[in-house]
Formats: structure tokens, C-alpha cells, sequence
């Protein structure tokens, strides 16, 4: 096999207009850019984590995978779901192909890779691992104990919907730093023609500070202290990833990368109100409290028509009736398109009155909608997220052939 080397940096959520918009501030994202070239790529349909990584690694479409996002039906049923995995990519992966040709890979972090699978070479579980001790997180099995010796435990992921924002940054950055440790000694000791890895951080970032920091969100404030939190992560980001660049040698064909982009998120479309309002969604009576759609007495004598969440954490907009999460539609694309997929059961419903103001987690400021009649139903609600992604990814390689992005020329130095 050949010698040359080739080293993947995974940004995922890296939205262009932060990247290549604001290049000078990343001197060594810049010198790549400068030094190679790079570009804008649309990602997959639905630009999400998972399949957009694997869609990248097989060259193959959402449809040829079989994986569309992070749920699915479990035999076309409206009653159960099955969260991906990496057991549910079945076709070959570009580290296949090279394991076949007698080339070693270390990946650290490609969503999915929980739970870990054989490869020619080292890998370590992504961000879907569960929390907990006693699960086998890398392959060989052994690397996990010679991890943790140096390091301690490896840090997958972290709690990022939560108003502790200060907490947030430093356990994005703990976990990041450790991530690069990990990283500067698995390039060192370990053999490897492919070293590719996926900081999970910038997405959770962008979706803890991306209203501190974008002048358009609806809940942005000038001069609030988190104003720069998402640009300082990149700078340091930036610099982290030099001194590996670095480490990986002058020889090393380098390639920065996103699986989607990020964008403000003002509103979600409510499905379940709707269908609730269009007589639709018929429920027995209505709860005094906050409640579940699966515990709610649901009419089916009368027609019924439903919509799944695209997310156990959202929660349905306050009226006097009942309501379900929501899954978040034009929002979440920019392509236009909206999709809601029928289930049986929807978690994590909530259902209030009109009047009651509600504090949405994350929101500076308590949500009121409007009384019955009271002026143009509300079919749209504030959410408090800061982002949601979009389908631009960064591109860019040192050959015009090369796959989706980023960087510099062979033999250029780096920042």
C-alpha cells in the first residue's frame, strides 16, 4: 500500500459562514485554505450526524444505508423504535477498503462507532455511547485499558441542554483537550495510513451559545457575556488542531470536514395542535397537567392522524388543548422540505393553558401564547435553542478529487 498518509479532521456542525467567513480569526484553518482548496458541499437528506458521516465513509446515500437519522420504526411499526448504532451500517467503509488493501486506520470518535467494531487498526467509541462503566468502548478491547491508564476516562459527549452555561463550556473544553491527548499519543505510538476523528464539541456548542453569539436570533443580546464563546472555541480549536497537523507530518494529505452546517432556529411548526384544532386528533378530556401523549385518553373512535418528535426533549406549544413535541420541520432544513412521521406513541408531550406563561428550558424569558380567539392562532412556537443545522457543509482537499473538505497542500507548513 502506499505510504502517503492522510488525516480526516471532523468538525461536525461547522457551518461555512463561520469557517471560511471568518478565516482570519483561525490562522491555521486559513493557512489550509490558502494552501489547498475548499468549498461549500451540500450534505445528506436529512443533513444530520447520523447518516451524514456514514453517507461520507461509504460514499453511499441515506436510502442505500438504510438510516435516516437517529430513530426508526422497528418493523415498520407505529409502537416501537430503534435508536442507530453503529451495527445498523452494514456496507463497507473507506477504512474497509483500506484495512483490505494492508493499510492501518485509527478513528476516534465516528459517529457511529458505538459499539465498537473490528478494523484494521484502532478505534474509539463516538458520542452515542451510553454513560456508565463496564461497556467496551474501543477496538482492540485493549486500547480502552491503556486509555484509560494515560488519561483517565475518555470523555464521549456532554450535557449540553442545561442553564449552566459556564458549565457547559468547561466540560466542551475538558472534553475536547482530552480528546486531542488521546489523539497526539494514538499518532505517535500507534501505526496508522488513515487517522481520521469527529469533535463532537462544535455541535454542542453552536447549540448552547449560537443565540448569544448571532445579532438575527430572536433572543439575542448585545454585549451578553457568551457573546464570543462559539468563535474562542474555535480559535483554540484552530490551534489544537496545528499541533496535530503538526505531529502528523509535512507528507500528510489533510482534510477538514463537516457533515452539516448550523443555523438560528426562531420557531417549529406544532403538528399535533394543528391536528388537534382540525379535529384530527381527538382526545376524551383534558389533563390538569403536563402530560404525556401517551398517557392521555386518545378518542380513536374518531379519525386520527399523528406526528412522531424528532426529539424526546421538545415540548408542544402551550394551548388549551392538548398537545404533543413537535418534530422541528422548515426549521431544521434549508431545502424547504418538512416531513412528519406517523407513530402511535409521542414522548414527552406536555399540554398547558393558554393563559400561563411558560419558561421553556433555555429561554431567557417565559413564552406567553395567545388566549383562544385572541387575535391569529398560534401554530409557531419560540424554542430555546440557539441552532439547527443546516445542509451547507465546509469542503475543501489538496486535489480536486479528493472527498469533502478542507485543507493544505502536501509539504506546506502549518501555523
Amino acid at each position: 500500500m502506499n505510504d502517503r498518509k492522510v488525516l480526516v479532521v471532523g468538525l461536525d456542525c461547522a457551518p461555512p459562514e463561520i469557517v471560511f467567513d471568518r478565516r482570519d480569526e483561525f490562522p491555521v484553518l486559513k493557512g489550509l485554505m490558502e494552501g489547498g482548496i475548499h468549498g461549500r458541499l451540500r450534505s445528506s437528506d436529512p443533513p444530520i450526524t447520523i447518516p451524514a458521516w456514514m453517507v461520507m465513509a461509504t460514499g453511499l446515500d441515506p436510502g442505500r444505508l438504510g438510516l435516516y437519522g437517529f430513530r426508526h420504526r422497528k418493523g415498520y411499526s407505529y409502537d416501537e423504535m430503534w435508536i442507530a448504532n453503529s451495527k445498523a451500517v452494514r456496507e463497507k467503509k473507506l477504512w474497509d477498503y483500506i484495512g483490505e488493501a494492508g493499510g492501518q486506520s485509527t478513528l476516534v470518535s465516528v459517529p457511529p462507532s458505538y459499539p465498537p467494531y473490528p478494523v484494521a487498526g484502532n478505534l474509539i467509541s463516538c458520542f452515542i455511547t451510553p454513560p456508565g462503566p463496564g461497556k467496551e468502548t474501543t477496538f482492540p478491547p485493549g486500547l480502552k485499558g491503556e486509555l484509560e491508564e494515560r488519561f483517565g476516562p475518555y470523555i464521549f459527549d456532554v450535557v449540553f441542554r442545561t442553564e449552566d452555561r459556564d458549565q457547559i463550556l468547561r466540560e466542551i473544553y475538558a472534553m475536547t483537550e482530552k480528546r486531542f491527548e488521546v489523539m497526539d499519543w494514538l499518532m505517535t505510538v500507534k501505526p496508522w495510513n488513515l487517522f481520521m476523528f469527529v469533535e463532537i464539541g462544535v455541535d454542542r456548542v453552536h447549540h448552547a451559545f449560537w443565540k448569544y453569539m448571532d445579532p438575527a436570533h430572536h433572543l439575542y443580546e448585545p454585549g451578553n457575556r457568551f457573546e464570543n464563546a462559539i468563535i474562542d472555541y474555535y480559535k483554540y480549536l484552530d490551534g489544537r488542531i496545528g499541533r496535530l497537523i503538526a505531529k502528523a507530518g509535512d507528507d500528510t494529505v489533510v482534510l477538514v470536514v463537516s457533515d452539516h452546517g448550523a443555523k438560528r432556529m426562531k420557531g417549529a411548526f406544532c403538528v399535533n395542535e394543528w391536528l388537534i384544532e382540525k379535529g384530527w386528533l381527538a382526545v376524551k378530556e383534558k389533563p390538569s397537567k403536563p402530560t404525556s401523549l401517551d398517557d392521555l385518553p386518545i378518542d380513536w373512535s374518531k379519525r386520527a392522524a399523528w406526528a412522531s418528535t424528532a426529539s424526546a426533549t421538545e415540548r408542544a406549544i402551550p394551548t388549551t388543548r392538548c398537545g404533543s413535541p413537535t418534530p422541528r420541520l422548515s426549521a431544521r432544513r434549508n431545502s424547504g422540505t418538512t416531513s412528519a412521521r406517523p407513530a402511535a406513541k409521542a414522548p414527552s408531550s406536555a399540554c398547558r393553558r393558554a393563559t400561563r406563561p411558560i419558561p421553556w428550558p433555555g429561554t431567557s424569558s417565559p413564552v406567553s401564547s395567545r388566549r383562544p380567539g385572541q387575535g391569529r392562532k398560534r401554530l409557531f412556537r419560540r424554542v430555546s435553542r440557539g441552532s439547527s443545522r443546516s445542509a451547507s457543509g465546509l469542503t475543501s482537499s489538496t486535489s480536486s478529487s479528493g472527498p469533502r473538505i478542507a485543507t493544505r497542500s502536501s509539504g506546506r507548513s502549518t501555523p
